[in-house]
This record gives structure tokens, C-alpha cells and sequence, in this order.
């Protein structure tokens, strides 16, 4: 067992790329472990604890107990048995196991896996009240375990994983069933990965109605696409985009977003506000859903909506970034002061960006997560306050643009607060007592891999660099003027399995080696002058 393990800790910690695990292979002899997703990335890179817990949660959440493996299988069977009989502390492991996987659920979402919920009940059904090791022994009850397991428990509904099996792109269904397995601290499904994992395919069959296979690429536009359905701008991208990537793919792509786009639209307010991560997409619906009568010039024009794209994908790659370790990623297999100046000058007149929609969602975001925070009593010491503050600058951000929609006079008091506002903000992303930011924090280059390519060997990244300026023209009953904003600067690049990026390697580049920077997205480059 020794030798084992120092051979599979030996690859987590050189995290360098596909291998056969020395511990799970053998049992599952079609896995190939992505080992380049045990290099710490995100948040988990400050010191050796936060990288010793990325590292055990990876385990956790990746390595799988598969149900077409009586090993594995018994294996995950005792597991679950020691999560329901034994403490910790003083406390069941259940109620803790329960407390913790509740918390990340509010923020991510459901496992996409067996856990040991669903197996507890099997388990009583088949083994009785009492397991017993003359159970663990019984071969026969072992595979009637099984076999109702398969029949009767959730298959999972994302392909995570590089394995060595062939993928039907008619029959997705049929290699997921394959993958059944549990988990125990499974990662998690989300509806955008979910819509990548639609659109890519490894080695398999073509569909039989187009006669065409999926890439094993693909790129952030296709669950935007997706989410966020009828926007012109983002459809020309997307055709695009398969023209130069996959012109061979373009029948089967536009046959399943199609469905995709027929399966989301059944969704409704409770759905897509059912956690933190679906709200935050929720909130991209209003940003991609157009602009007409009522609303400024400049925000009805192809321009703005290019505009809005980068904001909505630079935001994704922060959502990306911040989940990284919980949720599942898609895999196809294979200055100084002058003087006094005699007279106060008038304030300064800002502008908020008049999308009232989605200001009341944010509010509503920032509202949940206070509150579920709260009522799991897991609140950060000095963060009650910060939300309090966020979601009173949300409210005030929302009647402003209720009065610019409205073309009312707009007070110098709330103008001057406008103009303040930016301390708020700093004071939201001040460090706690004892700590400070690095370098590294300040900066607003990030990056996240959102999916991999095991048939060609690349790592699908999503980034963020230095921040572009906007400048928009105002003409409002509050006068004409020339307003000054930030907006996010996204790229999208691939690499190498063989090694992941974190933040580090990429602000390397954005900030030290600008030659080594991918070119910028293609509407980005539209609107700079």
C-alpha cells in the first residue's frame, strides 16, 4: 500500500499532465487521471495551507469509486458507512459532512455524482439495517448493489473526466451511464459547463442526422450563446468562431444549441436564482438582452452590446476563477494637492450604466448571499458590514438610473455621493485585520481553465488583463458631458495539457512580458480606437 500511494502522491505533486493512477487505474483500466489539475491555481496559491487544502479537496472532488468496479465500488460502500456511524470532535461526520456540502451548494450547486446520500438508502435497501462485513464479502449482494445503482440512481450529467472509451455524440447518455461513480466530495454541476460538455466530443461516432462529430474544443461564446439567447452580436462571434475552428462541426453545433436553447427556455426565476452561481449568470441575461425605446442612444448600438460582451466575459472569467475548485470542468475525452481655488467648483456629473434590470438582480444576488450566509452561521468575522454596504451602494446605483431613465434632475448631493463612490468600493476589498494584499491581489489580470481537450491535448483558459477605458458621451436633462469608466479587458487562449496556468504565469505575462500576450478578443479590438 506504501508503494501505491508514494506513487500517486508522486504524481499529484509534479501535476504534470495524463497518467495512469497507481490506485484507481487498476480497478478502472479505461482512466487516465488529469494530474495538471492538482497544481494549485485561484485563491489557493497564498500560502502552503491554502495549497495543502486545493490539493486534498481536488482529491476529494475528482478521484471516483466507479460503479462497473465491485473494488471501488465496496470500497465507496465502507465510506459511506463510516460517514454515518462515526464522530469527530464530538459530532457525527454526518451532520458535518451534511453542514459542509450544504454550504458549497449554496454557492455552486448540486454534486454531479453519487455522494454518500444517495448510497446511504441504497444500502439499507439491499444490506439491511446492520452492514456487516459477511455483507462486504457477499459477492452476489455486491452486484445487486450495483445493479440497482445503475438502474435506479442519477447518472451524472457532465463528462469530467479523460477516459479511454468511446464517446457517441448521438448517445451521450450511454458513456455517462458508464461513468457512474461516487464521489465523496464530488464536484459540482453547473449550467455552463454543462453546455460546453453538450457541444464537445471526444473519439465516437458521428450524429447519424447531420453525419457530423462535435469538436473537442470549444470556446466561452457557446454558453453565453446559450444563456443569454437572441443576442445578434454574440451569434456573429459564435459563427465565427466554428467557421475558423470547426467548419466541420457546423450542422451538429447549430442542431444541439438549438436544443440547448429549447431545454434553458423552460427555465424559470426559481431556477435560475436557485444559487449563488446560477444568479450570477442570471445576471448576464439583462446585459446581452438589448436596449430599446427609453434607453440613452448609445446603449441601442451594436457598439454597446460589444461593450457589454467583454463585461459579461470578463465576469466569467472571475465566476470561473472563484469556483474553480468546486465545480466540475468540462472534459472531451481524449498625486498631490494645488491651492484653494476661490470658488467651490460645481460637482462632477457621473452616469451609472441605465440597465435597471440588472441592478435589481445583483441587489437580489447580494441580498441571497448575505442571508444564507447568515443563516448557516458561517458569516466572516467583518464581512456583515461589507455587505450591508454593498447592497445599500447597489439600491442607490438602482435609483440613480431610475431618475437617468426618467430624465430627472439628478440632485449634487447624490452626484457628489457618485463621485465618491470609488471609496466604497476600496473599503468592500480592503484586507482584515492582519492581513495584507500582495501584488498579486491588487491586479486585475486572472485567469481560470474552463476546459479540456484530451484529444488534442490543450487547456481552455479564460483571462482577464489590465483594465480598457470607456468614454461615453451624455445628454441628459442633467447637461452634456463626457463621462469616464473602466470595463474588463477578457482574452481566451489555450496551452498545454501538460502544465496549467495560475495567476501567477499569467500576470507574468500581462504585467512583465507584454510580447507574450495572445491577441485580444475580436470585438474588443472592434471598439478600440
Amino acid at each position: 500500500v506504501y508503494t501505491l500511494a508514494k506513487a500517486e502522491l508522486e504524481l499529484i505533486y509534479n501535476a504534470n499532465g495524463m497518467a495512469e493512477s497507481p490506485l484507481f487505474t487498476p480497478y478502472r483500466e479505461y482512466l487516465l487521471n488529469d494530474y495538471s489539475q492538482f497544481k494549485p491555481r485561484s485563491h489557493y496559491t497564498k500560502n502552503d495551507t491554502l495549497k495543502s487544502y486545493f490539493i486534498a479537496m481536488m482529491w476529494y472532488g475528482r478521484m471516483g469509486f466507479s460503479l462497473d468496479s465491485p473494488e471501488l465500488t465496496r470500497d465507496a460502500i465502507i465510506i459511506t458507512g463510516q460517514v454515518n456511524s462515526l464522530e469527530a470532535g464530538g459530532e457525527k461526520i454526518s451532520k458535518l459532512y451534511s453542514d459542509f456540502s450544504a454550504a458549497i451548494e449554496f454557492f455552486v450547486g448540486e454534486v454531479d455524482d453519487l455522494t454518500p446520500y444517495e448510497y446511504t438508502d441504497l444500502i439499507k435497501d439491499i444490506y439491511g439495517d446492520n452492514l456487516t462485513r459477511g455483507h462486504l464479502a457477499d459477492g452476489l449482494m455486491l452486484n445487486t448493489f450495483i445493479d440497482t445503482a445503475i438502474d435506479k440512481l442519477p447518472k451524472p450529467r457532465i463528462v469530467s473526466e479523460a477516459v479511454l472509451l468511446f464517446d457517441d455524440g448521438a448517445e451521450r447518455d450511454k458513456l455517462l451511464k458508464q461513468l457512474m461513480q461516487f464521489r465523496f466530495l464530488g464536484q459540482r454541476f453547473t449550467p455552463d459547463v454543462y453546455i460546453i460538455n453538450q457541444l464537445t466530443q471526444g473519439v465516437g461516432a458521428p450524429d447519424p442526422e447531420t453525419g457530423q462529430n462535435l469538436p473537442s474544443m470549444s470556446t466561452a461564446l457557446m454558453p453565453i450563446n446559450i444563456i443569454s439567447p437572441g443576442n445578434k452580436i454574440v451569434e456573429g462571434y459564435v459563427d465565427n468562431w466554428v467557421l475558423s475552428n470547426a467548419p466541420d462541426s457546423d450542422k451538429i453545433i447549430a442542431k444541439k444549441s438549438k436544443e440547448l436553447k429549447d431545454e434553458f427556455a423552460q427555465y424559470n426565476e426559481t431556477v435560475w436564482t436557485q444559487n449563488i452561481y446560477w444568479n450570477w449568470l442570471n445576471s448576464y441575461r439583462s446585459l446581452l438582452g438589448g436596449y430599446g425605446a427609453g434607453y440613452p442612444l448609445f446603449m441601442t448600438t451594436d457598439a454597446w452590446q460589444k461593450k457589454n460582451l467583454g463585461t459579461v466575459l470578463g465576469s466569467y472569467t472571475e465566476l470561473k476563477h472563484d469556483t474553480l475548485l468546486y465545480a466540475k470542468q468540462s472534459y472531451a475525452e481524449l498625486g498631490g494637492g494645488g491651492d484653494n481655488p476661490d470658488e467651490i467648483p460645481p460637482v462632477p456629473k457621473g452616469y451609472v450604466e441605465a440597465d435597471e434590470v440588472f441592478w435589481s438582480r445583483i441587489t437580489a444576488l447580494a441580498k441571497m448571499t448575505a442571508a444564507g450566509l447568515e443563516t448557516r452561521g458561517i458569516m466572516p468575522e467583518y464581512f456583515g458590514k461589507r455587505y450591508e454596504s454593498f447592497i445599500e451602494t447597489c439600491g442607490f446605483f438602482k435609483e440613480i438610473v431610475g431618475q437617468e431613465l426618467g430624465n430627472k434632475t439628478i440632485s449634487d448631493d447624490d452626484f457628489e455621493k457618485l463621485r465618491k463612490i470609488g471609496f466604497v468600493f476600496e473599503s468592500l476589498t480592503a484586507p482584515l485585520p492582519g492581513e495584507e494584499l500582495t501584488d498579486k491581489e491588487r491586479r486585475a489580470g486572472i485567469i481560470a481553465d474552463i476546459h479540456t481537450d484530451a484529444v488534442e491535448g490543450d487547456i481552455l483558459y479564460e483571462a482577464t488583463g489590465k483594465p480598457y477605458i470607456i468614454y461615453t458621451a451624455i445628454k441628459d436633462i442633467n447637461g452634456t458631458r463626457l463621462t469616464r469608466g473602466v470595463v474588463f479587458n477578457h482574452y481566451e487562449l489555450t496551452g498545454p495539457l501538460t502544465e496549467r496556468y495560475a495567476d501567477e504565469d499569467w500576470q507574468a505575462r500581462v504585467y512583465d512580458d507584454k510580447n507574450a500576450l495572445p491577441e485580444a478578443d475580436r470585438w474588443s479590438r472592434d471598439l478600440i480606437k
